[in-house]
């Protein structure tokens, strides 16, 4: 992703565009640069992960 907004960040780690090790990757991007700013991106950043650490596992594979 090369243009960081807040929307396209919510929208691409609550969305079924990118596979669990993408979402991982562009969450991480997104916590670590400090050029990417929207307002709580901390709060939504856990909130984003807790909500993916508390849902079942896909066993369908």
């Amino acid at each position: 992703m090369t243009d960081w907004s807040s929307e396209k960040i919510a929208k691409a780690l609550k969305g079924s565009g990118l596979t669990p090790r993408e979402r991982i990757s562009t969450a991480t991007v997104a916590w670590n640069n400090d050029k990417i700013f929207f307002p709580n991106k901390d709060d939504f950043l856990f909130d984003w992960l807790c909500v993916v650490l508390a849902a079942k596992p896909n066993m369908k594979r």
